[in-house]
């Protein structure tokens, strides 16, 4: 449910080949794999505004490490 809201929300917001790099990373964000977390987190921060209100959603939903993980990319993006 989660995914498809980020979907429609990108695909409003950012071209086709970006908003499917996001709705990507933010899945990547409950990767069994630490380093896959923090690449996928460090990369959402610097792809930037394109990816602000799919972090942002994420930051309300989802599992603590989920949460946690969007609004680090959140902070990032909003201080850049």
């Amino acid at each position: 449910m989660i995914a498809t809201i980020l979907a429609l929300t990108l695909m409003q917001e950012a071209p086709i080949d970006t908003a499917k790099r996001v709705e990507s990373l933010c899945a990547q964000l409950s990767d069994d794999d630490l380093e896959s977390r923090e690449k996928a987190t460090a990369e959402l921060a610097a792809i930037g505004r394109p990816a602000l209100k799919s972090v942002a959603i994420l930051r309300e939903r989802g599992d603590a490490e989920v949460r946690g993980r969007a609004g680090e990319a959140y902070e990032k993006i909003v201080e850049a």
